[in-house]
């Protein structure tokens, strides 16, 4: 058929040259060979798409082992992987999907896989050797499996070593992540052609937070009420995911100089939060990757001034998020004869001032303004307060 084709291409070429002549009677011949074309432009079409696109998953869902390449599509524990596949006649070697080891597993148990399209998760084990010799290429894909690492090897107490080929291929380094794994030293990872961020004493799970602690980075999925506001101030780093959902709180300051490093989306989740007033601390928050990561909703009376609210507005913006903002929470608070220290501590929830404002211990100057009053001036318009009056001079 193929071959017929290109004949039939060949003496379309042909024809176009002038070397072939169809009779003006012939026309009904002309649009059998041009539907002839047409139909070998798709097959050639079809041919090229199926070269490209060799990475398409053979196995999925609903198509959940193909034995022509002993592939395979499976979510779930090893324990019923194990039942399903290798034990019986269907042997899997590729593997597509998220495939988490059992608790009580003493061994990693990947039988014949070689190939990772998804995630594997050893974590919480009882392994104390992980022989991963015969894994010689891993891919996340968001399709099969949340994380953003495709093999995960973490909270391991039992672990000391784990054996790689030198043949395993990543797309990248961060497509691995061994942490928070007691007993397993640098020495103990052999065979690997890669970096790869192994942790610190500094890492640790939420559970090992303490006031003593060394730990500055937690590793996991975590919630805001899992530490108090003190122990949160001591975090600098969230690898994993952060969800504020259903608490008590007023405000976020204890974030504000938080890191997420993502391991799944969304990386941070603010959600029915009903006493939750100030938001503020999103504008220095680090947060990887810089898209699609961050869910705000139900959260009824956030309110903020409104060069604060402004400056919210653009940050949620720029990430497709928006807010809905309250204005009758908004305050006043009054004037007179006041202090640059009373207006560092006013609310700042203050957006009228009552009466005139003077303010103590400020000397105006003829050719520039002083520091002092720039200081005032910049508290003021942080309020979002209107100055529609000059200031008296005390001297």
């Amino acid at each position: 058929m193929v071959s017929m084709l290109h004949s039939l291409r060949s003496s379309a070429q042909c024809q176009s040259l002038g070397v072939i002549r169809l009779p003006h009677h012939s026309r009904t011949g002309l649009r059998h060979v041009e539907q002839i074309m047409s139909a070998f432009t798709v097959l050639t079409a079809l041919a090229f798409i199926s070269r490209a696109g060799a990475t398409i998953p053979p196995v999925n869902k609903t198509y959940p082992y193909d034995s022509e390449t002993s592939s395979c599509f499976f979510m779930g524990r090893a324990s019923t992987f194990r039942i399903n596949y290798n034990i019986n006649a269907d042997i899997c070697v590729s593997f597509y999907g998220r495939l988490e080891m059992d608790a009580k597993m003493e061994e990693s148990e990947l039988q014949e896989i070689n190939s990772i399209e998804g995630c594997v998760i050893i974590s919480g084990t009882k392994i104390e050797h992980a022989d991963l010799r015969q894994i010689q290429h891993i891919r996340p894909n968001p399709e099969f499996c949340e994380y953003t690492h495709a093999l995960l090897i973490y909270n391991n107490r039992d672990l000391k070593s784990i054996e790689f080929t030198n043949q395993l291929t990543l797309d990248r380094p961060e497509d691995v992540f061994i942490g928070l794994n007691p007993a397993l030293t640098p020495a103990g990872v052999t065979g690997a052609s890669f970096k790869f961020d192994f942790t610190s004493e500094k890492d640790c799970l939420i559970t090992e937070v303490t006031p003593k602690s060394k730990c500055t980075r937690i590793v996991g999925d975590v919630r805001v009420e899992q530490l108090s506001t003190d122990l949160w101030e001591q975090i600098r780093v969230v690898h994993g995911t952060l969800r504020i959902e259903n608490s008590d709180l007023p405000y976020l300051n204890s974030l504000s100089n938080l890191k997420i490093e993502a391991w799944k989306l969304p990386a941070l989740v603010i959600s029915k939060n009903s006493q939750l007033i100030d938001i503020s601390a999103l504008l220095t928050m680090e947060i990887e990757p810089k898209e699609n990561f961050f869910e705000i909703r139900d959260n009824p009376n956030i309110c903020h001034n409104i060069v604060e609210r402004k400056m919210l507005e653009k940050w949620l913006a720029s990430r497709n998020v928006s807010v809905q903002f309250k204005t009758d929470c908004l305050t006043s608070c009054f004037g007179g004869s006041v202090s640059i220290g009373y207006l560092e501590g006013i609310d700042k929830l203050c957006n009228t001032i009552k009466g005139d404002l003077r303010i103590e211990g400020i000397k105006m100057c003829q050719s520039s303004i002083r520091s002092d009053n720039k200081r005032c001036v910049s508290i003021l318009v942080g309020m979002g307060c209107t100055l529609s009056a000059a200031y008296d001079e005390q001297v």
